[in-house]
C-alpha cells in the first residue's frame, strides 16, 4: 500500500497493529483461561474478532487512500484548461447540453 495521505498511512499502521496484538492476546487468553492448558475456542473467538476488525481498519484506510486519489486526480482536470470547468462559460454548457439524451 504506498499511500501519500498521512490518514490513510494511520489508519494503515493501526490496522496492522491491531491485528498483531490481537493475535499475540488471542494466544494469551486462550493460554489464561484454559482447563487442560489452552482454550482453542477462546483463541479462536478472540482471534477472528481481531482480524474482522483488522480488515476493516485496513478497509477504511483504502477508502481514504482512493479518495485523496480521485480528489487529486479531479483538481488535475480542474487546472487544466481542456476540460469543462468554466461554467459560466456558455459554449461549454451548449456543448453539453446538446449531448444529452433526449427524456
Amino acid at each position: 500500500m504506498s499511500t501519500q495521505n498521512t490518514f490513510a498511512r494511520l489508519l494503515f499502521i493501526a490496522a496492522i497493529a491491531v491485528i498483531i496484538l490481537g493475535f499475540i492476546g488471542s494466544i494469551v487468553l486462550g493460554k489464561a483461561y484454559g482447563y487442560y492448558g489452552f482454550n482453542v475456542g477462546l483463541f479462536f473467538g478472540g482471534l477472528v474478532s481481531t482480524l474482522i476488525t483488522g480488515f476493516i481498519i485496513l478497509g477504511l484506510a483504502e477508502m481514504v487512500n482512493i479518495l485523496d486519489e480521485n480528489r487529486s486526480l479531479l483538481r488535475k482536470i480542474a487546472d487544466s484548461n481542456t476540460g469543462v470547468t468554466n461554467i459560466s462559460n456558455n459554449s461549454n454548457v451548449n456543448t453539453i447540453s446538446s449531448q444529452l439524451p433526449e427524456i
